[in-house]
């Protein structure tokens, strides 16, 4: 009775209504994400709100799956909850690699770009998927499971980031220009190709100068910087 009661509560349309529903908010997170990165102008703005938007992100994604899987259920208790837990036992690995990659990337900062040692592996983060990392090895490139990182651990290697940091010597190109920090925050904010995920460090020297450190997604990208900031300043890259 009770059964029949909640077929006829939950149908396939409740739950195509709770999939719309669903679909539609993963989207505006993802736009979210697109809209902070490419039009909000203030570094430190831009910074907490990615981390609070890829927090929301990771925790959502398996939550909506669940509630998915749950209404799906809900449908046809007996049918569906055996398909359910077939499908659970045939890719229980993959699930467990899965949840393991949400939870490491909710509760770590690992990023691409990063050193890390996994048992008898070390290289760097080449990429971030859903099931595994994949890390660039003296031997190759080595793909290393979530599963495997969370039962086995890991160690980051603090000071061996891929990505180089360059430091670079800021001055007028004209005597009577002055030169602010905020000026030249506002000129790196134009930079599509800097690495947002370690913000650039601005420092003053004195006599109207200046030093930053900063990150490029690709080393190639290194040029384009300079050429950009030429445009309004001497710039030197000091070695």
């Amino acid at each position: 009775m009770m059964m029949t009661s909640i077929n006829e509560t939950y149908t396939w349309g409740n739950w195509l209504g709770t999939f719309v529903l669903i679909a539609l908010l993963y989207i505006t997170i993802r736009v979210a994400i697109q809209l902070v990165q490419q039009y909000v102008s203030s570094s430190t703005t831009k910074r907490n709100s990615l981390k609070v938007l890829k927090a929301v992100y990771t925790v959502y994604e398996p939550l909506a799956i669940c509630i998915l899987l749950v209404s799906f259920v809900l449908i046809n208790p007996i049918v569906h909850g055996l398909l359910l837990l077939a499908l659970f036992i045939i890719f229980y690995t993959v699930l467990r690699k899965y949840l393991f990659g949400r939870l490491l990337m909710f509760t770590s900062n690992l990023r691409e770009g990063q050193h890390i040692r996994v048992r008898s592996n070390e290289g760097s983060i080449q990429q971030l998927n859903k099931l595994g990392l994949l890390l660039k090895t003296n031997q190759g490139n080595q793909r290393i499971y979530y599963d495997t990182i969370m039962t086995k651990g890991y160690t980051l290697l603090r000071g061996k980031e891929v990505r180089q940091i360059y430091e670079l010597q800021i001055a007028p190109l004209k005597e009577d220009q002055n030169i602010t920090q905020y000026q030249i925050e506002d000129k790196l904010l134009t930079c599509t190709f800097l690495d947002w995920n370690n913000q650039p460090n601005i420092e003053s020297i004195g006599d109207n100068k200046f030093k930053i450190w900063v990150q490029t997604l690709e080393e190639r990208h290194f040029n384009y910087l300079v050429t950009l900031l030429s445009e309004d300043y001497q710039c030197k890259a000091i070695a």
